[in-house]
């Protein structure tokens, strides 16, 4: 019961603290590489190891690398995981309804922050939806 509460958890973390930390560093993109999202996890410090570890990772991987990469990067280190899996169950714990997963989905879900980097231009109108994610209002951790 708790593993699932502290999974869920994090897939919010992720879903909310991390495209436009993603955004800032590396422009707008469908997919990101897998050092650029552990340098976005580390930054946002929500991996708590300088060394990154895939299994404990799939739901970044999942959320922000390429079908490919994520693939190439469990193989390699001989970790079984579904991609497909893993982005259903990030549909189903961040959104209210069925949607096609994509950075744009994202990206349109997470609170304005400040972007010193990008103009108002950088996005449509409709990228700010404030999607709520739920969660403890943001006890500090």
């Amino acid at each position: 019961m708790f593993r699932k509460y502290f999974r869920n958890k994090k897939i919010k973390k992720y879903a909310k603290l991390l495209p436009r930390d993603l955004v800032q560093n590396y422009g707008r993109k469908e997919y990101y590489s897998k050092y650029q999202v552990d340098l976005a996890v580390i930054r946002k410090r929500l991996g708590y190891s300088p060394k990154i570890n895939i299994l404990s990772n799939s739901i970044v991987y999942a959320m922000y690398c390429s079908p490919e990469e994520f693939q190439e990067m469990h193989e390699t280190a001989k970790v079984s995981a579904e991609y497909s899996e893993i982005r259903r169950e990030i549909v189903d714990i961040v959104f209210d309804k069925v949607v096609d997963l994509s950075f744009d989905i994202l990206l349109s879900n997470t609170p304005e922050l400040s972007t010193p980097n990008l103009s108002s231009s950088d996005f449509s109108d409709s990228s700010f939806g404030g999607g709520d994610f739920g969660g403890d209002g943001g006890g500090g951790e």
